[in-house]
C-alpha cells in the first residue's frame, strides 16, 4: 500500500524512513522507465536511479521544503544519465584508439610489429590490470559491472584502466 502524499515533500527532509520509502515506491517505476528510455540499458538505468535516490536520501537535510520532488528526481536522473553516457562514449573512443593499430610508415616494415608491440605492452601489465582491461574491452562490461564481479570499487576499476591504457600507450610509442 502506498502512503505517499503530495505533502510528503515537506516531511522528507526530517529523515523519516517511512515517508522516503513511500516516495521511492511512488516514483521508482516512472523514473526507471524514463532513465531506461534514455540509456537503453536496464541494468545501468537501475544503477542510476538507485544512485539518485541514495544521493537524495543522504542529502535530505539540504533539500528545500518547497522543492518539487518529482521535478528534482527526473532532472537528477536525466543529468546523471547524460554524465554516464558521456563516460561511456569517452570509454568507447579510448577503446577504439587503443585497439586500432597505427599503420606502418614504410611498406617494407614487418606488418606484425604493431601487434607484437601490443602483446609486449599487455605482458607488462599486472594480472589484475589485464583482467580488468579484458572485461572492459573484450566483454564490454561497464565499470560498475567489473567492480561488482571483482568485489572492488568502481573508482578502483577506473584507476586500473587509466594506468593500464597509459602503460600501453607509453610502450607503443616507445617502439616508434
Amino acid at each position: 500500500m502506498n502512503y505517499f502524499t503530495e505533502d510528503a515533500s515537506l516531511q522528507t527532509t526530517s529523515g523519516e524512513v517511512f515517508v522516503f520509502s513511500s516516495l521511492y515506491q511512488h516514483y521508482y517505476k516512472s523514473v526507471l522507465k524514463f532513465c531506461s528510455d534514455l540509456i537503453k540499458d536496464r541494468a545501468e538505468a537501475e544503477n542510476i536511479v538507485h544512485d539518485v535516490f541514495m544521493k537524495m536520501w543522504t542529502k535530505r537535510s539540504l533539500l528545500r521544503t518547497e522543492l518539487n520532488l518529482k521535478s528534482y528526481l527526473f532532472t537528477s536522473v536525466k543529468n546523471l544519465t547524460l554524465d554516464r553516457l558521456k563516460e561511456i562514449q569517452k570509454s568507447d573512443l579510448l577503446q577504439k584508439q587503443f585497439l586500432l593499430a597505427e599503420s606502418v610508415e614504410s611498406p617494407e616494415e614487418d606488418e606484425e610489429l604493431p601487434l607484437q608491440q601490443l602483446r609486449d605492452a599487455l605482458n607488462n601489465l599486472s594480472d589484475k590490470r589485464k583482467e580488468i582491461l579484458f572485461l572492459n574491452i573484450q566483454e564490454k562490461k561497464s565499470y560498475q559491472e567489473i567492480a561488482n564481479d571483482l568485489g572492488i570499487s568502481k573508482n578502483t576499476v577506473k584507476n586500473h584502466l587509466i594506468v593500464s591504457k597509459k602503460i600501453i600507450r607509453d610502450r607503443m610509442h616507445g617502439y616508434k
